[in-house]
């Protein structure tokens, strides 16, 4: 327990990378339980962990939210303004709430995995909330700067196979495929804000 109060008192321990800034649209996964305790942040702000208390991550959980906590979503939204200025900078931001979706921490052999994994990527396109949940990209707009940030539990499976998904789609709505002579800012970039400090707990 005591690394964890030393962590608190850290510094940063990365930047958001340049490339992922210089980009006009930026899709992120991440988790409700820690997305405010990465490497892109101090660790000290922790507004939403401690709005949520010890109550559960719930399915549609910004969605559908329970009546008697409506307001889940704005402070979630608030608090990753706090600890991801740069990224939310200038930016339009597009909330995904991928905790619909089904969560493959109950299958056992696929609960190591992460999201990109080929049947957490399947059971996510089939869903039939796909196309719901999905439903804010529709407002993306080409020549706006957006942040698109998937959301779930623990920024591991759902939001990471989301996320991922997601790219290739946006690219070629927004600005056209990959091509060799894309411009940084018209590449869609892609970052999983967990992976550094919880992907290696699996």
């Amino acid at each position: 327990h005591h690394c964890y109060v030393v962590r608190r008192q850290r510094q940063p321990i990365l930047p958001i990378p340049q490339m992922v800034l210089d980009s006009n649209t930026v899709i992120v996964s991440c988790g409700m339980t820690n997305f405010e305790s990465t490497v892109y942040t101090d660790g000290r702000q922790l507004k939403f962990r401690t709005h949520l208390g010890d109550r559960k991550v719930e399915v549609d959980h910004f969605r559908n939210p329970k009546q008697d906590h409506p307001n889940d979503e704005k402070i979630f939204l608030d608090s990753f303004k706090d600890n991801y200025p740069e990224l939310c900078q200038g930016r339009d931001i597009y909330i995904v709430d991928c905790t619909g979706f089904e969560n493959p921490e109950h299958d056992p052999r696929l609960r190591s995995h992460l999201g990109y994994h080929p049947t957490t990527l399947k059971s996510i396109v089939e869903s039939p909330k796909f196309a719901i949940i999905n439903k804010p990209l529709r407002n993306l707009k080409p020549h706006r700067k957006n942040l698109v940030i998937n959301v779930c539990k623990s920024g591991r499976h759902r939001s990471v196979g989301n996320a991922t998904g997601q790219k290739a789609v946006v690219q070629d709505q927004l600005y056209g495929p990959v091509s060799a002579n894309q411009k940084p800012e018209t590449t869609v970039q892609l970052l999983h804000l967990q992976a550094d400090s919880h992907w290696d707990r699996m």
